[in-house]
């Protein structure tokens, strides 16, 4: 006598671990994602260097004018008194033109330069990645870092951004600073961005 065979109900497999997601829900994935900003070109930044150059040469041309109006007048002084000695005493006088006051003066002006960097190019960066003529240019310096692709680029903190003050006049006075971003074509970075490990992209 056959035996009666009873039929299981049917079950949908259960999906394994790691199989492809909806294309849906790729999509919505991939969309939240946060876009790369791109590369600042560099018409744009060398725009943003021309403004802040003319910025800074025309605050510290305010503060070098009368230093270098009171140094003049104290070596015409000194030169006045040697002059005067060697004709009552019929002999030359030597004549020592660098002297503590002239070494005060230039390090006064040393003193401005720095204390206008630091306020007008360190602080702005570190605050919101822009300087007066980046932020007519439209570009910003942001946080090349390990943690720079995690979430929106941020701007450097201040001790990068010191860094990348620093490093871009020593990189200026070499010259080699204002070509370097014509080697990088990919990301346009200058040796002072590699050294606070910065980006400059469009705002």
């Amino acid at each position: 006598m056959p035996a009666a065979v009873r039929s299981a109900p049917f079950q949908p497999a259960a999906a394994k671990p790691g199989a492809a997601a909806k294309p849906g829900a790729a999509a919505t994935s991939a969309a939240r994602r946060p876009v790369p900003p791109r590369a600042a070109g560099l018409g744009r930044r060398l725009l943003a260097r021309t403004v802040d150059t003319a910025v800074v040469a025309v605050v510290a041309a305010a503060a070098a004018v009368p230093l270098a109006a009171s140094t003049l007048d104290h070596l015409r002084e000194k030169l006045d008194q040697a002059q005067a000695r060697s004709q009552l005493t019929g002999r030359s006088v030597q004549v020592w033109l660098v002297d503590p006051l002239v070494v005060g003066k230039a390090a006064a002006l040393l003193g401005v330069l720095v204390l206008l960097g630091v306020v007008y190019e360190v602080l702005p960066t570190a605050r919101t990645g822009q300087t007066f003529g980046k932020r007519l240019a439209r570009i910003k310096v942001v946080d090349a870092g390990p943690a720079a692709g995690r979430a929106r680029p941020q701007p450097p903190r201040p001790a990068r951004s010191l860094l990348r003050w620093v490093s871009g006049q020593f990189a200026a006075v070499l010259v080699v600073g204002l070509v370097w971003p014509l080697l990088d074509r990919r990301e346009r970075r200058g040796l002072q961005d590699r050294a606070a490990r910065t980006r400059v992209v469009r705002a």
